[in-house]
């Protein structure tokens, strides 16, 4: 055998056995997450909702006032359309 069948050879031998692994790995995933959470586990008891129920809202449900007018338009009026007339 050439030196290039053997290498093909060794590669293809490689890829069987990470493929194999992978799928072993893959069936054997959904055991190892079902013993980390409990049969009453909900969503809402997971660490992302604790930390969420945990971080503070600056804005509280409501947007600061930023047009520094107060509420009229400052360019109202400064166009009149010719066309429109």
């Amino acid at each position: 055998m050439s030196k290039r069948n053997i290498i093909i050879t060794a590669v293809v031998a490689i890829l069987i056995v990470i493929l194999v692994l992978s799928y072993l790995a893959a069936q054997k995933s959904p055991a190892q997450t079902d013993q980390g959470e409990g049969a009453g586990d909900t969503p809402s008891e997971s660490l992302g909702a604790e930390i969420g129920d945990k971080a503070q809202n600056p804005v509280k449900g409501e947007l600061p006032d930023t047009n520094p007018v107060g509420g009229a338009n400052p360019i109202d009026g400064a166009y009149q359309n010719p066309f429109g007339q």
